[in-house]
């Protein structure tokens, strides 16, 4: 069963400034992924084309951890229980995100 998320800061997940990084970051992963697709058909080297995926899930992890860095500083905006929903939540992210 997927839990509900949180909203991250006051009705809204993220400020219009995370919002302009993330799409940013978004952007140049979809520009990778469109040139490993160019690669591809170009027929360049296993080598030149998995080190550019390898490059590309990098990029992807890293806007990721955007997301998770302003997630997390919005659940410390507010005291939380060691009992609270958002601590569960985010153990259960976590945990989804590292395949366990």
């Amino acid at each position: 069963m997927q839990q509900q998320p949180v909203f991250c800061k006051d009705g809204s997940h993220r400020s219009a400034a995370e919002k302009k990084e993330l799409k940013r970051r978004l952007t140049i992963v979809a520009g990778q992924v469109n040139a490993i697709i160019k690669m591809v058909d170009e027929d360049k080297t296993c080598d030149d084309v998995l080190l550019n995926c390898m490059s590309t899930s990098n990029a992807l992890k890293s806007a990721g951890n955007l997301v998770i860095k302003g997630h997390i500083e919005s659940l410390f905006d507010k005291k939380l229980d060691k009992d609270d929903k958002e601590v569960e939540y985010l153990n259960n992210l976590f945990c989804r995100l590292n395949n366990k």
